[in-house]
């Protein structure tokens, strides 16, 4: 079974205007999604190229895009899902939280309403944790799909990851875990990302060298590190009150933690540290949801 009407419309085109942009007949394209006629090696490759997905995904192996979404929801809206304290679907939950906007509230309630009215004051350009996470609590809690459906096709990387999509297997637990890996690695790679693109934004090497001799390169990047990425208060200020000696010994052992997971390896010690690290991660963001 192909892929090529799921995908036609999940762009917004007619038959007609794909045949346009292909220079395939509308009889012929037509007749592919109907499953009238296969298509040949060729018009699969030309197809592929023009909707930016593998030619395996087209072909119809492993799941659709839409698929994933549905089982990403169903997850998300399962009871028994949601107190596991690791799960990635909650995990996912937690994700539409920190990612919606104004615009998602106003596109859901114009679209198919969430329950929830807020005052044009509520939101300018961002909204605050606590009514993020009100917000996309009672789309679960009203079982409202068709919202959590466009936020996690929006928000969630896997689902549009079409190479991944075409590699999941058909054995519901291997299905599962599968989501459950890529969705973690996704998560891992973007924290770090952002770790790096953050502390470059904040200093770069003219800066670092120019600073006076009193503070060295790894307090500037210690102190960094905490002012962007420790929330508590407390703790923040426990951490900067340190010696720059000890504010030293510590980033020496972040950098080296950072470059360590940030190298690809096969190296087994690694990936268990990979591991702990992402179920550290999983802990920090529930604690930080009571």
């Amino acid at each position: 079974m192909n892929r090529i009407k799921e995908l036609r419309k999940e762009k917004g085109l007619t038959l007609k205007e794909l045949s346009s942009s292909t220079q395939i007949p509308i009889s012929t394209l037509s007749s592919y999604e109907k499953e009238e006629r296969n298509p040949k090696i060729d018009k699969f490759i030309s197809l592929a190229k023009y909707f930016n997905v593998p030619v395996p995904y087209l072909q119809g192996l492993g799941i659709s895009r839409s698929e994933a979404i549905n089982h990403i929801v169903d997850k998300m809206i399962d009871k028994n899902e949601r107190d596991a304290f690791f799960s990635s679907f909650t995990g996912i939950e937690h994700n539409l939280q920190e990612n919606l906007t104004r615009s998602d509230v106003d596109h859901i309630n114009n679209a198919w309403g969430s329950g929830l009215r807020f005052s044009d004051d509520f939101v300018e350009n961002s909204i605050d944790r606590v009514n993020r996470r009100y917000f996309i609590k009672n789309l679960i809690d009203n079982n409202n799909r068709q919202a959590l459906e466009y936020l996690v096709g929006k928000y969630v990387p896997l689902v549009n990851d079409y190479k991944f999509l075409a590699s999941v297997p058909n054995d519901v637990d291997a299905y599962y875990k599968a989501i459950d890996k890529k969705y973690n690695d996704d998560r891992l790679a973007i924290a770090f990302s952002n770790i790096k693109n953050a502390i470059d934004r904040q200093y770069n090497d003219d800066d670092l060298v120019n600073l006076s001799s009193s503070k060295n390169k790894e307090v500037v990047l210690f102190e960094s590190i905490c002012d962007l990425f420790i929330s508590d208060i407390g703790v923040k200020s426990s951490l900067l009150s340190y010696s720059d000696d000890r504010k030293v010994e510590i980033n020496k052992k972040v950098r080296a933690l950072f470059n360590l997971l940030t190298t690809d390896t096969d190296d087994k010690r690694v990936l268990e540290i990979r591991e702990n690290v992402k179920d550290q991660l999983d802990a920090y963001a529930n604690d930080n949801e009571d």
